[in-house]
This record gives C-alpha cells, sequence and structure tokens, in this order.
C-alpha cells in the first residue's frame, strides 16, 4: 500500500501477465487495471480457467467423477470432498474487498493450506501403501 499508484499497477499487472490472465482481463474489463477487479478476476472468477475457484470448481467434479468427491454416495464424499466444499463455498461467498480488507497473503494461505489437506486427503483415500 506504501508504493506510488503507477508502481502499485505495475505489480497489479505483472500478477496478471504471470497467471496468463492479463489478456482476458483487458478483454473484460476495458479500463485500467484495479487490484479489486484483479482479485476478483483470478481468485473468485468461476468462468476464466486459470482462476483459482474455476480450478477447485474442476478438482471437485474430477474427485466426484473418481467417486470421492461431493457428490459421493460413500462417506458423504469423503474428507477430500468436504474439504473442496468448504473451500468453493468459501470462494463463492467472498468478495475482493474481503480480502483487500484483511491480508491477502492470509486468505492466500488458508487456500494453500487447504489444499494441501485435500492433496493428504486424496492419497489418504487412493493410495495402497
Amino acid at each position: 500500500d506504501s508504493l506510488v499508484p503507477s508502481l502499485q499497477n505495475l505489480h497489479w499487472v505483472g500478477l496478471l501477465k504471470s497467471c496468463q490472465a492479463y489478456q482476458a482481463y483487458q478483454q473484460r474489463y476495458i479500463s485500467r487495471v484495479d487490484p479489486e477487479r484483479v482479485l476478483e478476476f483470478i481468485l473468485f472468477n468461476p468462468d476464466f480457467p486459470y482462476s483459482v475457484r474455476f480450478c477447485l470448481k474442476a478438482a471437485s467434479e474430477n474427485l466426484a467423477a473418481i467417486g470421492g468427491g461431493v457428490d459421493s454416495k460413500s462417506d458423504r464424499g469423503g474428507r477430500a470432498g468436504r474439504l473442496l466444499g468448504r473451500t468453493l463455498l468459501e470462494l463463492e461467498y467472498s468478495e475482493p474487498n474481503d480480502v483487500l480488507g484483511t491480508s491477502l497473503r492470509t486468505f492466500l494461505n488458508n487456500i494453500e493450506t487447504r489444499c494441501s489437506q485435500v492433496v493428504l486427503a486424496v492419497r489418504e483415500q487412493y493410495s495402497l501403501y
């Protein structure tokens, strides 16, 4: 927040480019790069294939397809399905202001921790060793 606006804008453009999202962002939002819109696009957008929400939804659907997701009849989806479901709900009901108002780093660390927990739960559910 202590960065001058032009330098701060450069950081957000760099973030979009690192996520292969800059062109898609520019097509959706014709105006200048805005931190709130960048977060909405990268984290919460249900239609952008590289957004966190889109990827978690795809993971949930794939987990359901192999029998361990939210839609699974056994064990109400298993631990991995429940963790993915909770994380998706949080993303669906969060807004960029919520993230900017608290700590982006904390929010992202929580998402990363939950994804690690999902990986461990899938490993436990499907590994034979």
